[in-house]
């Protein structure tokens, strides 16, 4: 809620100290890093809005910024649950009785680029990377979730899957 209001106030001064104290709290709150996580696994307009279509850089970094500390929390208690989690996600709806919130909200984030016209992808990469610099568990489940091929097909509008229309750059 602080990020969402200091990101949206007149005054920008307000959001690194609020950024910096996020993390904090992320970073020392498994309960808190899940909470956020599945927050925005449910409101993934909010998600969208606020990491794809934001124009303001500074706060789509601040934004990226307390997700990526919730995922590197998160992720080293998780791990032993990615494999049971993926498996789940094969089978099942969402739910919150995936074990890893980390994985389920990666999952999530990889439909981005199904739904999404390019926009302001710089901080959807910097929070994939974050979590693929977490360990070799991560960059293996980016690459069985063929993210390199989905984005390349993405790019270059040849899956039917993503969208076909790609603005060109101006």
């Amino acid at each position: 809620f602080m990020i969402h209001v200091a990101s949206h106030a007149k005054d920008k001064g307000l959001l690194d100290p609020w950024t910096s104290r996020l993390k904090r709290l992320y970073s020392s709150s498994p309960s808190a890093s899940r909470w956020l996580l599945l927050y925005l696994i449910r409101d993934s307009d909010l998600l969208k809005q606020m990491l794809l279509k934001c124009p303001t850089l500074k706060i789509r970094s601040s934004y990226a910024s307390i997700i990526a500390q919730a995922i590197k929390t998160l992720a080293p208690i998780e791990q032993g649950l990615y494999k049971q989690s993926v498996n789940m996600l094969k089978k099942e709806s969402f739910t919150e009785s995936i074990p890893s919130s980390v994985i389920w909200f990666i999952h999530s984030m990889l439909d981005f680029p199904k739904t999404s016209r390019r926009q302001h992808y710089d901080r959807f990469f910097f929070i994939l990377s974050e979590f693929a610099k977490i360990g070799m568990a991560e960059r293996q489940f980016l690459n069985k979730k063929g993210l390199v091929q989905n984005l390349v097909n993405y790019y270059s509008g040849r899956d039917v899957g993503y969208v076909n229309s790609v603005p060109s750059s101006t």
